[in-house]
């Protein structure tokens, strides 16, 4: 089975007074049957890959109900991706 996961790129961060507000514009895209037993930091950074970057590549995630000025998170180790598994 799996999780849909979406990725968000291509836009920008947009902030007002100081707080992250939203992301904006850019491109969307989802993937479907993302095993959270398979997840890891590697698994995320080779599909972001699949959309053509080849430079310095940042990951953020947050969860769906959360909020942009105090809940997106950065994923660069495992552990972050195992994180983000674990609440999916």
């Amino acid at each position: 089975m799996g999780c849909i996961t979406v990725f968000h790129h291509m836009g920008k961060f947009v902030s007002f007074r100081g707080k992250l507000m939203h992301y904006e514009a850019g491109d969307k895209h989802v993937v479907r049957g993302v095993n959270p037993d398979m997840w890891s930091y590697s698994k995320a950074l080779g599909i972001v890959r699949e959309f053509k970057y080849d430079g310095e590549v940042k990951v953020w995630w947050k969860p769906k109900k959360g909020r942009m000025d105090k809940d997106l998170r950065q994923m660069s180790v495992d552990m972050d991706a195992l994180e983000l598994a674990n609440y999916a």
